[in-house]
């Protein structure tokens, strides 16, 4: 039974979220995502969402869980970065899924050969690819630049396709007063988690369930903080399965 379990799961780990069935927008119950592990950081944000109200979101990934967002924040920016010569199936996939949502802006950007060279250090060597060439994190800055140069946010959400997630989410300190990750229970060695120190003016918040969500919220908002930390005392026991990001797929 338990070499059944662990060929599944490795089996699921395998699979693009393309693979995935299709599925219509307003099929994409909060019961269907928080199940799954592509979208389970869902049930976190419900414990944002109950303690204040989104003006303005920006998630880095779109994907199914968009739709969680789009019902909850007043504005949702979902900017996907691809490699050079990357498909853009899934985002075009995406556009039409929400296409009927006036309140949701999809952004596309890509990344350097430079981009994806990082990605494949991080993914197969499980090291720092700023080591070896740091031109990514040029990158990563001026896509923030862009995004941020005309336009704030309240809360940002760190799931893209590619791995470099912690030099992301430090990137993103002091541009937004809430910063989100998930996946953070996955390897800190591959995604970056360890780059990440928590400024001074933030509070983090760790959520083990499911796949692993990590907050970072600026201390001026000390009601939310609180609240959020009583919730992590409220997780259920419940298994999660690690999975890779489709991206990384065709590198």
């Amino acid at each position: 039974m338990i070499a059944l379990m662990i060929f599944r799961v490795a089996l699921l780990a395998l699979l693009p979220l393309a693979s995935l069935p299709a599925m219509k927008a307003e099929e994409l119950t909060y019961e269907k995502l928080v199940e799954s592990v592509y979208t389970d950081h869902v049930q976190h944000f419900q414990k944002l969402f109950a303690h204040m109200k989104v003006r303005s979101f920006i998630e880095f990934g779109v994907g199914y869980g968009t739709k969680y967002f789009l019902d909850h924040c007043q504005e949702v920016t979902s900017c996907e970065i691809l490699f050079p010569k990357q498909k853009t199936d899934w985002f075009d996939e995406s556009k039409l899924l929400f296409a009927k949502y006036k309140n949701w802006t999809p952004i596309l950007k890509r990344g350097s050969k430079n981009f994806k060279i990082a990605d494949k250090i991080a993914r197969q060597e499980r090291i720092n690819p700023a080591l070896k060439n740091a031109s990514y994190l040029k990158e990563l800055k001026q896509i923030c630049n862009e995004l941020f140069a005309k336009k704030s946010y309240d809360v940002a959400f760190v799931d893209p396709g590619f791995h470099m997630r912690g030099d992301l989410v430090r990137e993103l300190f002091n541009r937004v007063p809430i910063i989100v990750a998930h996946d953070t229970n996955a390897s800190a060695e591959i995604y970056g988690w360890g780059r990440v120190h928590t400024p001074l003016n933030y509070e983090k918040i760790i959520f083990k369930e499911g796949s692993g969500v990590t907050f970072w919220i600026r201390k001026d908002k000390e009601d939310l903080i609180r609240a959020l930390q009583k919730s992590t005392h409220k997780i259920s026991d419940r298994s999660h399965l690690n999975r890779r990001y489709r991206n990384s797929l065709s590198a």
